[in-house]
């Protein structure tokens, strides 16, 4: 089955890492990690890493960045589709202090499309999404889109029969909750600001999440809450997820991973809890090695099979 990935803020990334103690101000690292990045490539770095080639991120990107985003990814290998607009790429920071066991991220806002640009990429996308597939819409979008705009692009896909698995938050968030969507995957604190003005719940207790999905008869959803773990949620089956070690506290990507983790099992028919689990192992993995998504499948398939717990909810 195909999956298509919407990536409508590509970014190029560079993560320093600290390995040595300084009370300096100006900081020299000791590595550096450079990648192309944002939520639908780091999706597309894992299946890649999994196996699985049937799958096309769309990249909206622009000016000198946006060239040295697609020419990385040609280098990666990841199966990309690019749509180019005038003004420059973003390009985001992380620093990692091992020392302090800490990091910081600067993320810049990236660039915006203008109406014209808009009008056309929509053209594109009508003729580019295909019949059935998967539709992942994943991160945050160039400025110049709207809710309005996501809403059209979900119905784009829905008017299709693609299947909807979103990842987005904020404003994005709202109005894809508007729409029938396949899988919600989203963390707590997204969840709460999606959902706290219409429910009046302290959301202290994980029942409180589970009574709002009830209520809004999400057919799917995921929730994740950090190192405690997530909630696996459907009409069917409720389960409760976590991983018994912790490697490292570095988490740029983990939820990119666990969303590629989830998506290559279900597109493979496996069970809905082996699903799930590989999702958690997907998203541990990702904090073993510095880059968005670059994941060993030892690591992986090691982290599965010894590290994760499901109970049932």
């Amino acid at each position: 089955m195909t999956i298509q990935i919407l990536n409508l803020n590509a970014s190029f990334d560079h993560t320093g890492v600290l390995k040595h103690k300084t009370d300096s101000n100006v900081v020299r690292v000791d590595e550096v990690v450079a990648l192309a990045s944002g939520k639908g490539i780091d999706v597309g770095r894992v299946l890649k890493t999994l196996g699985y080639d049937n799958y096309v991120v769309n990249n909206i990107v622009g000016g000198d960045v946006g060239e040295l985003i697609i020419n990385n990814l040609k280098k990666e290998g990841i199966n990309c589709s690019n749509f180019k607009i005038n003004q420059d790429s973003r390009i985001n920071y992380a620093l990692v202090d091992e020392v302090k066991d800490d990091f910081l991220m600067i993320n810049e806002n990236g660039p915006r499309i203008t109406d014209s640009e808009k009008e056309e990429y929509f053209s594109f996308l009508e003729s580019w999404l295909e019949e059935e597939a998967v539709f992942v819409l994943a991160g945050s979008a160039v400025r110049g889109f709207n809710k309005k705009d996501i809403r059209k692009i979900l119905k784009m896909a829905a008017a299709k029969k693609m299947k909807l698995v979103v990842d987005i938050s904020k404003i994005f968030l709202k109005a894809a909750l508007e729409e029938k969507l396949d899988l919600l995957k989203i963390n707590e604190k997204e969840f709460k600001e999606g959902y706290k003005t219409k429910y009046n719940y302290s959301f202290a207790d994980k029942e409180d999440y589970i009574r709002v999905l009830k209520a809004e008869k999400m057919s799917k959803a995921i929730i994740t809450f950090g190192e405690e773990g997530a909630l696996y949620y459907s009409k069917d089956e409720i389960y409760w997820g976590t991983h018994t070690k912790t490697f490292s506290n570095y988490a740029i990507g983990s939820g990119d991973s666990f969303l590629a983790g989830y998506i290559f099992a279900n597109v493979s028919n496996w069970p809905e809890i082996d699903c799930f689990r590989l999702a958690l192992a997907c998203g541990v993995a990702n904090t073993r090695i510095y880059g968005a998504g670059k994941l060993k499948l030892e690591h992986i398939n090691q982290i599965k099979d010894n590290y994760i717990e499901i109970r049932s909810w």
